[in-house]
């Protein structure tokens, strides 16, 4: 049916564009053609670019698959809006007659049919087109000379008026069609959209259009699973949800078995990778064996048994790039569900703090982050409900207290001061810790360091440190003097102990991230939306669903890709990728949890909650992975953030030994039970897939060693 409707519209172009030539070779005679047929000339690029347009939409699977009748009836709709309206199409008149229609007649458009209505009206317009093309030839006015036209009788004159009235219609429609957007039409001519904007949560209209789209997607799928229409399950959802006092979403996309398909990729990948082990042990044991006579002895089996464990690392790392890749084949990756603010102002109840943790050993690097800050500040809009704090951990030294301590505190008070008076308003803040002596470093450095960093920060925010405490881990904070004058500003009692908490949620960045242009509005907006919301357990150990973090997709800034050969080499292009979609990420797509690596948003509450007194003291170096799987990461998959690269190779190892340190520090986190803080044995919390992670992260610290073990057993043990 549609490529019925695609030739017809080829057809109708075709003599347009014939009588569009036709014109063309009457001017390049120098002959006039009339101000009617001037149009076609003026506009006829409009339908060259709408014919590329068409050639996609009309071939579209809504179109495929739509029934005659129900192509026909909206067909009708439109001819008869354009026969009234004398093809003068005003886009809300147009909404307005399409919804009277649906809802006179007490029939709905689905999904597919109002997004059919756009690129059959251009037909319809272009049909017409065709057809006052073809009486103007059939009438010769083409032709006509300035006397001619004088002399035509009242009818003649009459009827020319008419053709010009038409044709400047047509034409004028047909640009105002093309700017009118798909979402704006579902919005305003679909009934089923209307159901859900409507839903007592009110969280469905605030969301991005490509939320709205995904959302549309599953309501078309369920519709046709339960063989209903969409307009009335929709309007079931929406009941059900408002009776419970939730979003609809919730019903909409019920939680999968997320767990089941973590075990069976684990038991796929081990039996793959067992299974291959032992055929290729024995492809190359039997080369060896090929090289003498004689029984199998017991050194025969013992250097076998030695030749498949040295193949399980390397055959691990091709089974899981393979089996990901059919993954990849089969699965289409999600995008992050968000709501969009608007004109980009956060809420007060979205409001955030974006921090950057960082050792600070001078008052320049001091005043340089908080610069650096300040441009993240205006790179996001200047908007209120966005604050910025520079938390500042102590280097490590063998004294508890350093000359240029004081140095440091000095400058970054005095630039928050200036900051702060500049926009007139409390944003920015300063916090620099105290040093506490480590045993197993044997030097003063700030407690548990980056972890420990956050986590009394938090606490700072929540209000949940005695004066003593707020003494004991800061030399300095500005946060008190921040609070209280944001809940004055807010209105609220200026009272520590009584106010309402004035942020919700926490961005952290590293000191080479970029929070480029508006990206932490869309951070907010992906941590706000209903479906992202952490929900804990009945214990509040982890999160059940939702997420308490979120983590982008990082890149590589493109100056550093420029730094050295070694850089262009490992870092890949670099730069903004305009077309930012969504991308496949196996453990987001698959099992519906991604891995954080330290740069993210995160529910402050939820992460002090569960995080708090979870891990042991002075144990964990590389915290970011352990965390995630706790209060359960997302990635969102489209938007990205910028990060630096090693731009020589020691660099790089040196980075890459940190990792593999904090990854085998993690190892107890396999078991069934861990110690938590204060010692206890307790279970652990890390799920399946977590664990994998974790185990996965082990496996690839050792696969270089593991290539080189193997090489060396097959030519000195073996000698193939």
């Amino acid at each position: 049916m549609a490529n019925r409707i695609y030739r017809r519209f080829q057809e109708q172009l075709e003599g347009v564009t014939d009588y569009y030539r036709l014109l063309v070779e009457e001017t390049k005679s120098k002959r006039q053609v009339g101000s009617t047929n001037e149009w076609v000339l003026d506009n006829y690029y409009m339908l060259s670019e709408q014919e590329k347009v068409l050639r996609v939409e009309l071939r579209g699977k809504d179109l495929r698959h739509m029934p005659a009748r129900r192509l026909a009836h909206i067909e009708h709709l439109l001819s008869e809006f354009a026969e009234k309206s004398y093809y003068q199409v005003e886009k809300h008149a147009l909404f307005e007659y399409l919804k009277a229609s649906q809802i006179q007649g007490q029939d709905y458009l689905s999904y597919s049919e109002v997004g059919a209505l756009l690129p059959l009206l251009k037909v319809l317009m272009v049909e017409k087109l065709a057809e006052l093309c073809a009486h103007l030839r059939e009438s010769g006015s083409y032709k006509a000379t300035p006397s001619e036209t004088a002399n035509l009788d009242a009818e003649h004159l009459d009827q020319a008026a008419k053709d010009n009235l038409l044709m400047m219609n047509l034409f004028n429609s047909l640009k105002k069609i093309t700017k009118i957007q798909a979402s704006e039409m579902f919005s305003r001519v679909s009934l089923t959209e209307q159901v859900l904007k409507n839903e007592a949560a009110g969280m469905y209209d605030r969301m991005y259009d490509q939320t709205k789209a995904d959302y549309r997607a599953q309501i078309v799928r369920q519709a046709k699973k339960y063989k209903a229409s969409e307009y009335e399950y929709v309007k079931q959802l929406v009941e059900e949800s408002d009776s419970k006092g939730e979003h609809v979403g919730w019903a909409l996309f019920p939680s999968k078995a997320w767990h089941s398909r973590a075990k069976a990729y684990v038991w796929i990948t081990v039996m793959l990778t067992l299974a291959l082990s032992v055929l290729l042990g024995m492809l190359a044991m039997g080369v060896w064996r090929s090289g003498f006579e004689g029984p199998t002895t017991w050194s025969w089996w013992v250097a076998y048994v030695v030749c498949c464990l040295l193949m399980m690392i390397p055959v691990s790392q091709v089974v899981i790039d393979l089996f990901n890749y059919v993954l990849y084949r089969i699965h289409k990756p999600r995008n992050t569900f968000k709501l969009k603010f608007k004109e980009g102002r956060i809420p007060e109840e979205y409001a955030t703090m974006v921090i950057m943790p960082t050792i600070l050993k001078t008052a320049e690097k001091t005043r340089q982050m908080l610069d650096q800050l300040e441009v993240y500040y205006l790179s996001n809009g200047a908007v209120d409900n966005l604050y910025f704090t520079l938390i500042g951990d102590a280097s490590a030294q063998q004294e508890k207290d350093m000359p240029f301590d004081q140095e440091i505190v000095d400058a970054g008070m005095e630039k928050v001061r200036e900051l702060n008076d500049k926009y007139g308003r409390h944003i920015f803040n300063f916090v620099y810790r105290n040093r506490f002596y480590s045993e197993g470093e044997q030097c003063w450095l700030g407690l548990e360091r980056k972890r420990g960093a956050i986590l009394h920060f938090n606490d700072l925010l929540l209000g949940q440190l005695s004066e003593q405490q707020k003494d004991e881990f800061f030399r300095c904070q500005t946060i008190d003097t921040w609070r209280a004058h944001t809940v004055s500003a807010k209105g609220q009692p200026a009272v520590v102990a009584d106010h309402r908490h004035p942020v919700t949620f926490v961005i952290t960045l590293d000191t080479d991230t970029e929070l480029v242009l508006y990206s932490a509005q869309k951070l907010i907006g992906a941590m706000a939306h209903p479906l992202n919301r952490a929900v804990l357990s009945p214990d509040g150990r982890r999160v059940e669903r939702g997420y308490g973090i979120m983590q982008p997709r990082i890149n590589v800034d493109v100056e550093v890709t420029n730094k050295s050969r070694y850089a262009q080499l490992f870092s890949g292009l670099g730069g903004l990728d305009v077309y930012t979609t969504a991308s496949f990420e196996l453990y987001q797509d698959i099992f519906d949890e991604g891995s954080f690596c330290g740069k993210g948003i995160y529910d402050l509450r939820i992460f002090q909650k569960v995080l708090k007194g979870t891990f042991p003291r002075n144990l964990i170096l590389s915290h970011d992975l352990i965390e995630g799987c706790y209060i359960r990461c997302g990635l969102i998959n489209d938007v990205e953030l910028f990060d630096d690269s090693p731009s020589n190779y020691l660099d790089d190892a040196k980075r890459h030994h940190r990792w593999a340190r904090g990854d085998w520090q993690i190892v107890p986190w396999l078991h069934s039970t861990v110690h938590n803080e204060a010692g206890e044995r307790v279970k652990n919390q890390v799920n399946t897939i977590g664990r994998w992670k974790i185990f996965d992260n082990l496996r690839r610290s050792v696969l270089s060693l593991s290539l080189l073990l193997a090489l060396f057993f097959g030519f000195q043990v073996l000698g193939i």
